[in-house]
């Protein structure tokens, strides 16, 4: 029997131990990385120095709401991937 249909019809709460590692599209620090290299790459980066500032400059920008709406948005991606038979 598939957890997520029993999941759906009890309503229950659970907290699921997984190794997010193993799905990364599932991890949210994932898009925050990307994010990242995005604004990293508008940089003019020639050296690892300046690839220390600029990372360290964009890390700095990076807000907390932005972190809180990646973590929230655990609940439907999990959703989602129950909603597809495991696919996200």
């Amino acid at each position: 029997m598939c957890t997520c249909p029993f999941l759906k019809k009890t309503s229950m709460q659970v907290q699921i131990k997984w190794d997010f590692r193993q799905s990364p599209d599932l991890n949210p620090i994932e898009n925050l990385w990307a994010y990242l290299e995005e604004k990293i790459r508008e940089h003019n980066i020639s050296s690892k120095t300046l690839l220390k500032q600029a990372l360290l400059q964009e890390w700095e920008k990076i807000l907390e709401e932005m972190c809180r709406i990646l973590v929230e948005s655990m609940s439907r991606r999990l959703t989602a991937v129950c909603n597809n038979n495991g696919y996200g």
